[in-house]
């Protein structure tokens, strides 16, 4: 065997660094059997007075290191198999996404119904005004941005009026105002490593159910005498899911010079809009047996789906700019008299007016950093040494 040696094989702690207890036993006496049956195998097993070679992991109960005591041949060749060992590996790249989402929602309504009646003398007699220009311009209806504010109810309310149908003038007017403003801000930032050439998904979903009219089942079965039937009736519940969150697929190659990441990236983000409700219709059968149609309303949620599918090179360290996405909705809506609205400051009386303006800003960001098995291997070797 030549001369014999102790060595601490500390490289190994980049491959067993992250194992710990049971598992991590269970992959040092596997590298160990791996050692021992590649390299010199006589000598790990001779029993004779020289001596046989050995392996200890250390320490013995999370083991991180491996103790070898051996020729300095064999010593040379567990070097070379460590080194194909971590070429084997291949690098790894750390991926960094991150979903940025920024959202602006202001409402403004303000509608105003002034009715009046003027006893304009014996030829004349009574004129009366009326309108009904309040709620035509109200913001009911909510645009396709997340967290608009249209169809909010919240609103106040004033009510008065003047004289009685004894005087020459009447007048009775109604008042309703709504101010409403959001700010919504949301961060989504996964983090994946992958080796190089390889694929890794990310994915953050939440379910979001809603429930459908139930299935109404109908048995019929034949009753204890001749000729009668017997219908049941069984109500089967029916409830749906629909998904939400942030899917994220990517695929890194490591240029020849380590200097560059060339990404395949697939990107999806699915937001809840709202919940819709829809009256729909249904032929359904009364206690007489017959078809008869019944109207119930049904509610369904509204998604939104952003994605982003791209290949493209990046530096290593380096952030780019994936995808980046701006949705603005506006809308605004007046009603009210005829030429009396259009009347400088007087037109108030006889008009309504809502302003709905909503806004979203989509950012999706990615920065690949090419993780050195080399450097890795030496942070967690001074890790380890700090340890002990």
């Amino acid at each position: 065997m030549g001369g014999v040696g102790g060595g601490m094989m500390g490289g190994m702690g980049g491959m067993m660094g992250g194992m710990g207890g049971m598992g991590g036993m269970m992959q040092a006496q596997s590298l160990i059997n791996l050692i021992q049956e590649s390299l010199w195998p006589d000598t790990w097993y001779d029993l004779s007075d020289t001596g046989d070679g050995t392996i200890t992991p250390y320490p013995t109960q999370s083991p991180k290191k491996l103790a070898v005591y051996q020729t300095h041949e064999v010593h040379t060749e567990i070097e070379k198999l460590l080194d194909a060992l971590r070429k084997a590996l291949g690098e790894q790249v750390s991926i960094e996404a991150r979903f940025l989402v920024v959202t602006e929602n202001f409402l403004e309504d303000v509608g105003l119904d002034v009715d009046f009646s003027i006893n304009a003398g014996t030829h004349w007699g009574t004129i009366t005004v009326e309108q009904d220009s309040l709620l035509a311009s109200q913001a009911d209806t909510a645009t396709k941005v997340a967290g608009s504010l249209g169809g909010i109810n919240a609103s106040a309310s004033v009510t008065g009026g003047y004289g009685s149908i004894l005087d020459d003038l009447q007048v009775a007017f109604l008042l309703r105002a709504t101010q409403a403003h959001t700010d919504s801000k949301s961060l989504i930032e996964p983090k994946v490593t992958v080796l190089s050439g390889e694929s890794a998904s990310f994915s953050v979903q939440d379910m979001v159910s809603y429930a459908l009219p139930p299935d109404v089942l109908q048995t019929r079965s034949r009753g204890f005498y001749a000729g009668a039937d017997l219908t049941d009736l069984a109500i089967q519940q029916n409830v749906n899911f629909t998904q939400i969150g942030t899917t994220l697929s990517i695929s890194p190659t490591i240029s020849a010079d380590k200097k560059y990441v060339l990404l395949n990236i697939v990107t999806r983000l699915t937001d809840l809009l709202r919940f819709q409700t829809h009256e729909v219709t249904q032929i359904i059968q009364d206690a007489n047996d017959e078809d008869v149609i019944a109207s119930y309303p049904v509610t369904v949620p509204e998604t939104e789906t952003s994605s982003v599918m791209t290949r493209v090179s990046v530096p290593d360290g380096g952030t780019l700019l994936l995808g980046g996405q701006k949705i603005t909705a506006e809308v605004e809506k007046e009603a009210g008299v005829p030429i009396l609205s259009k009347i400088p400051i007087v037109g108030r009386l006889f008009g309504s007016r809502s302003k709905l303006r909503d806004q979203k800003v989509l950012l999706i960001l990615v920065k690949p950093t090419i993780m050195l098995q080399e450097e890795r291997e030496a942070e967690a070797i001074a890790a380890m040494e700090n340890q002990y």
